[in-house]
């Protein structure tokens, strides 16, 4: 039961990059003719994750 004094706030958001713009990319590329929903957000999930882990071991490398 998701209320206003609910502890969730909403969905979660796993890829924080806008997934119309990764579209965008895919579609950019001319070796790729059709791109499913699914595709994109794993891209957008995976460059997420990558871009966290390299930016925390950036800092702790500093």
């Amino acid at each position: 039961m998701a209320g206003a004094g609910s502890l969730c706030p909403g969905p979660l958001r796993l890829a924080r990059l806008p997934l119309a713009r990764v579209k965008a990319l895919v579609k950019a590329d001319p070796d790729v003719s059709l791109a499913s929903q699914e595709a994109v957000y794993i891209l957008a999930f995976s460059s997420t994750r990558y871009y966290a882990n390299n930016f925390t071991y950036y800092l702790q490398n500093k």
